[in-house]
């Protein structure tokens, strides 16, 4: 039983506990390239953290996008990176990501989108969030709003 679990835990453990270093190693790394103006560097070492999940990562594309920060400037690009670091519990990303919904920039319009992540970050005592609140949330039907919380609840 003993050689049963060493097992599982050099097949599944060691290799998640090696790309989550790695992934730090290179956000460390980017964000040196970054400070010093080095964008390619910069984007080489942000991208593979990034798609291994790493949400520090996932943010610093998200703003290199947003405002072309040694890349073209790109929304859609920006929303995308933005919205993995939501996903994975982000506050931050979640307020932004909530703000590129209310202003329709990287994604469509949608005001119930907006609410929802904005509430998701307000649950987690984002003070942005919770003072976005009554904003996002003046564009709702009662149901609407009834509807997205018992969703997030849930």
């Amino acid at each position: 039983m003993r050689n049963i679990f060493a097992a599982f835990f050099v097949a599944f453990f060691i290799p998640v506990i090696v790309a989550q270093t790695i992934a730090a190693a290179d956000v460390a790394n980017g964000v040196r390239a970054n400070d010093a103006g080095w964008y390619d560097e910069t984007l080489a070492e942000f991208l593979p953290a990034a798609v291994a999940g790493n949400v520090p990562a996932q943010m610093a594309l998200a703003s290199m996008y947003q405002f072309g920060e040694g890349v073209r400037q790109d929304d859609d690009k920006a929303a995308i990176w933005t919205r993995a670091a939501a996903e994975r519990g982000d506050a931050v990303g979640q307020v932004n990501l909530s703000e590129f919904f209310a202003l329709g920039r990287g994604v469509a319009l949608d005001t119930e989108q907006n609410y929802f992540w904005v509430f998701l970050a307000a649950g987690q005592g984002n003070s942005a969030a919770m003072a976005g609140l009554d904003t996002a949330t003046a564009s709702l039907t009662e149901a609407a709003r009834r509807k997205i919380e018992q969703q997030v609840h849930n």
